[in-house]
């Protein structure tokens, strides 16, 4: 555990340096890394105060209470605005476990199911939002579908390094439990950059850019979803077919 005596600069420069360490450029979008250098201050902020990572997790579902009731009052501009700090505080609170040196799979966990319930009822009410102005009920149909895409393909990534991490003990065996190590990498980072450019829009110009957006975010999702659960569907039938004890 870094020592709160150190000047806030250099505890800053520390949390910085932790972090990289863990997200590299090369393996992570765009999105990903700003919502990372702004996370930084937060954490060492929240470090000062002796907060723990867990609580900043409880925070998040706040946060995504407070974007669901924008959403359903219409006010889309407001609810994405939660919405980024929702995501930027999902890298606070790793970098603050990660200050303190106490990282656990509790906190892996409500983070990830976290994610999952306000992402889904994000994208829902977005479609939603988009149906009301529109009055497209096709776009509602899409936007409920890629919902389901883009949080499936989420789940089965963390379902699948669980499986392997289990299959490796029982079998001692070494498979590396995450599969975005491959040739399909920057395609996937495209993607996800692309979800978050197409919210993005959106907030900037909601009745300029909104169709645009929300068709450029739902392809995002599908696409990011149909080729997760390809590719963990392959990469399982390859490593996972030792018998469970």
């Amino acid at each position: 555990m870094y020592k709160i005596s150190k000047t806030p600069y250099k505890l800053i420069l520390y949390a910085f340096n932790i972090a990289f360490k863990k997200y590299g450029f090369k393996g992570n979008s765009l999105t990903s890394l700003i919502f990372l250098v702004c996370a930084q201050p937060f954490a060492v902020f929240l470090y000062y105060f002796k907060t723990k990572p867990d609580t900043i997790t409880y925070l998040r579902f706040f946060f995504g209470l407070i974007i669901i009731y924008y959403e359903l009052n219409g006010d889309i501009q407001m609810a994405i605005f939660f919405f980024i700090f929702f995501k930027i505080f999902d890298y606070v609170d790793g970098s603050l476990a990660r200050l303190y040196g106490k990282k656990t799979f509790y906190g892996k966990f409500i983070d990830s199911v976290c994610d999952l319930f306000i992402e889904v009822f994000f994208l829902v009410f977005l479609g939603f939002y988009f149906f009301d102005l529109l009055n497209d009920y096709n776009l509602l149909k899409l936007y409920i579908s890629a919902a389901i895409f883009w949080i499936f393909g989420q789940f089965i990534y963390d379902k699948y390094g669980s499986l392997v991490r289990w299959s490796n003990l029982e079998n001692n065996k070494k498979t590396f439990p995450n599969i975005r190590d491959n040739k399909f990498l920057r395609l996937m980072l495209i993607l996800e950059d692309s979800y978050f450019f197409s919210i993005f829009l959106i907030l900037y110009n909601c009745q300029l850019f909104g169709l645009s957006a929300s068709y450029i975010l739902i392809f995002s999702c599908f696409f990011f979803g149909l080729l997760n659960i390809t590719l963990h569907l392959i990469s399982a039938s390859k490593n996972l077919r030792e018998k469970k004890k």
